[in-house]
C-alpha cells in the first residue's frame, strides 16, 4: 500500500517523540510502507560562530548552564536590549537549519523513496528561537511560517501533550523544569493555532500509535495493523 503522508511529532524533550515514531515507523513497514524517522536536529555550521561570540560578548559573566535560570534571564534580556543582533541571530538560525535540512533530506534521505516520521522539525526551531530570545507566540508564529515556505511540508503534525513535570522526568539531561515550562506554553499555543492532531503522550505508546495512524492514515487496512 502506498502513502504520500509524512508526520512531523512536536513535543517537548521527554514527551515520548524517538519512541513513538521508532514504534510508528515500525507499524507503517508492516503495513508495507517504506518508512523510516527523520531526526531534523543538527549540529550548527553558519549559527555556530554567533553562538560563541554571543556567550563571550553578553553570557561570559554567567553561571551558564549551571544556573539554568540566571542563563536564560541573561539571553533574554540580550536579545531584548540588542534587537538587530537578535533578528541576526534569528536569520542565521533559520538560514543553518534549512541549508543542512535540505541538505541531508536530498543528499542522505531523499523524500521520494520513502515516508518520513519526521522529529525536531521547523516548529521546534520557531519555539526554541522565541523562547531563547524572550519573544512571544506571535513572533514564533512568524518564524514557522517563513520556514514552512522555505521546506518541505508534513502532511500531517502531531502534539504529543504531555505536562512539563512527567517530561522532566522522563529526560535527565534537561538543564531545568524552568525550560520545559517555557516551551510547554508555547507547544499548546502553536499546536493550537495549526491545528495540530493532539494526542495524550502520557499513554502507553502503542495506544499513543495508533491514534496517530487512525488520524494520519485512516484508510490503512485493519489488517496491516497491531491489535
Amino acid at each position: 500500500m502506498k502513502s504520500s503522508v509524512s508526520v512531523y511529532l512536536i513535543g517537548l524533550d521527554g514527551s515520548g517523540k524517538s519512541t513513538v515514531g521508532k514504534l510508528l515507523v515500525s507499524r507503517l513497514r508492516e503495513a508495507c510502507i517504506p518508512s523510516s524517522v527523520f531526526y531534523a536536529r543538527h549540529f550548527p555550521l553558519l549559527l555556530f560562530p554567533l553562538k560563541v561570540m554571543a556567550r563571550f560578548m553578553f553570557l561570559s559573566d554567567n553561571a551558564s548552564s549551571r544556573d539554568y535560570r540566571s542563563y536564560s534571564k541573561s539571553k533574554k534580556r540580550a536579545g531584548m536590549r540588542y534587537p538587530i543582533l537578535a533578528i541576526l541571530y534569528c536569520g542565521a538560525w533559520c538560514a543553518d537549519f534549512v541549508l543542512v535540512t535540505w541538505l541531508r533530506l536530498l543528499v542522505l534521505a531523499p523524500l521520494t523513496r520513502q515516508r518520513r516520521v519526521i522529529d525536531r522539525y521547523f516548529l521546534d526551531v520557531a519555539i526554541n528561537i522565541s523562547s531563547s530570545l524572550g519573544w512571544d507566540i506571535e513572533h514564533a508564529m512568524k518564524i514557522a511560517k517563513v520556514l514552512a515556505h522555505l521546506l518541505p511540508k508534513p502532511s500531517c503534525i502531531v502534539y504529543l501533550r504531555v505536562p512539563a513535570e512527567t517530561a522532566y522526568s522522563r529526560k535527565k539531561d534537561i538543564p531545568h523544569i524552568e525550560y520545559l515550562n517555557e516551551r510547554e506554553a508555547f507547544y499548546r499555543a502553536v499546536s493550537e493555532k495549526i491545528g495540530a492532531i493532539v494526542v495524550d503522550g502520557t499513554l502507553p505508546v502503542e495506544h499513543v500509535v495508533e491514534v496517530i495512524l487512525k488520524s494520519c492514515w485512516p484508510n490503512l487496512q485493519p489488517s496491516h495493523q497491531v491489535h
